[in-house]
């Protein structure tokens, strides 16, 4: 049995693909000691804790039920701050409390993330820069534009100045959002 802790606050489920059409993305997948999901247009890529290398090897591109991660989050209650999840020779994920739930198939397979991920920058190399926004105020905004589909422009050089935002429409309107700092 392989144990995966995984932060609460983390509900990688949420970028899963919902089109049953598309069943090797529909359920979240271990990639490089990572819980994955992705619907094709966004990816959530989360740490899983204290994962050993042997056993990163052996869960390495197995799907994790989603009903698993819900149920997992609410053992313990708030003052838990990690979900465990134990991962069974026999292909089921156990929570604590007794619920067991099957692994959804291999088959067909989740994607391999090293031909689709840009390498990942830093801040601090020459040309990257970090900006921080609040999404709910980037909704809001986005709401008041009249548009779900939005540009971003940015100012090269400068992460503190205003965020210009541009609805897809390109109706004449546009907002402006101002960073946040991230030190």
């Amino acid at each position: 049995m392989k144990t995966l802790k995984i932060l609460k606050a983390h509900k990688v489920e949420s970028a899963a693909s919902k089109d049953q059409n598309r069943p090797a993305i529909c359920s979240p997948f271990i990639r490089d000691g990572r819980l994955v999901a992705t619907d094709g247009k966004i990816l959530a890529s989360i740490p899983i804790e204290n994962l050993e290398p042997e056993a990163q090897a052996e869960l390495e591109g197995k799907k994790l039920p989603i009903e698993a991660l819900k149920a997992a989050r609410k053992v313990g209650g708030a003052r838990e701050e990690n979900s465990h999840l134990n991962v069974t020779e026999d292909n089921r994920c156990e929570v604590a409390g007794g619920a067991s739930f099957p692994l959804p198939e291999l088959l067909p397979e989740a994607p391999f993330l090293g031909a689709i991920l840009p390498a990942r920058k830093h801040p601090d190399e020459e040309d990257a820069f970090a900006v921080t926004l609040d999404v709910a105020l980037i909704a809001r905004l986005s709401e008041a534009l009249g548009d779900n589909n939005v540009t971003f422009i940015f100012t090269k050089g400068d992460a503190m100045k205003m965020v210009t935002m541009l609805p897809e429409s390109r109706n004449g309107s546009f907002g402006l959002i101002m960073p946040r700092r991230t030190n």
